[in-house]
C-alpha cells in the first residue's frame, strides 16, 4: 500500500508544526538562575564589621546593662545585620541575572562552586560600610 503525496505533505506539516510548538514552548518559559550563599559566613562577617555591634562590643557599660543576648539594644544591632545582607543578597542576585538564591547550609545537596555568591555579597557589605563610614565624618 502506497501512501499518496498529500499524506506526506499532511505528516511533514504536523511534524513541522509540533517542533515549531515544542521550541516555542521553551522560549516562553523563563530561565532560573540559581546561586547559593554560606549565611554563617556573612552573618558573622557583617556583626564582625557592624559599627554599631562594634560599639556595643566596646562599650562594656552597655554590655554590662543586657542580659546576655536578650538586651534589646543587641536584638535590634542583629535585625539590622539581618536586614543589610538580605539587601546585599537582594542586589548582588539582581545585577547578576540570579533569580533563586539558597542559603548553603539548608538542604543544598550539591552546587558548583561557581554558584556561590557569598564572596560578592561580603564584597558588597564592604563597599555599605565604606560608604557608611565616609558619611558618617
Amino acid at each position: 500500500m502506497r501512501l499518496k503525496p498529500r499524506v506526506y505533505l499532511f505528516f511533514l506539516l504536523l511534524f513541522l508544526l509540533l517542533v515549531s510548538c515544542n521550541a516555542l514552548n521553551r522560549k516562553s518559559v523563563a530561565g532560573l538562575s540559581i546561586a547559593y550563599v554560606d549565611m554563617k559566613s556573612l552573618y558573622l562577617y557583617s556583626i564582625a564589621h557592624d559599627p554599631d555591634f562594634v560599639t556595643y562590643r566596646d562599650n562594656e557599660a552597655l554590655r554590662d546593662l543586657s542580659d546576655n543576648n536578650l538586651s534589646p539594644y543587641l536584638l535590634d544591632i542583629k535585625k539590622s545585620v539581618l536586614v543589610k545582607i538580605d539587601d546585599a543578597i537582594r542586589y548582588i542576585a539582581d545585577q547578576n541575572g540570579i533569580t533563586v538564591v539558597l542559603a548553603k547550609d539548608s538542604s543544598l545537596v550539591y552546587a558548583e562552586n561557581s554558584l556561590d555568591i557569598t564572596q560578592s555579597v561580603i564584597n558588597e557589605l564592604k563597599l555599605r560600610n565604606n560608604r557608611r563610614a565616609i558619611h558618617t565624618r
